[in-house]
């Protein structure tokens, strides 16, 4: 399983990144820059885990471009969302 260096969301191409660290911290695995179209994801995650993050951060663009910037906000349902769409894929392949 390879990590794509760029993934659509909702029509706008957003580059992948993987980074040494974050800036949102130690913690933070991915982040999402909707200014600059770009998913940055922790290089020192296992593959599977940084695959779970970008769609995540997916979950987050497509959000804020469909107007819902305030539920793009709440990191349970963005959780609950590529959860479901994660494990709705992974059995169908």
């Amino acid at each position: 399983m390879n990590i794509p260096s760029s993934i659509n969301v909702c029509g706008v191409p957003h580059k992948v990144v993987l980074l040494d660290s974050l800036t949102l911290g130690d913690e933070c695995i991915g982040e999402i820059d909707h200014g600059k179209a770009e998913i940055r994801l922790s290089d020192s995650s296992p593959v599977e885990l940084q695959m779970a993050t970008l769609l995540h951060e997916w979950v987050h663009g497509a959000l804020v471009a469909f107007g819902y910037n305030k539920e793009s906000q709440n990191e349970h349902l963005v959780d609950a969302l590529a959860t479901a769409i994660n494990l709705t894929f992974k059995i169908k392949e």
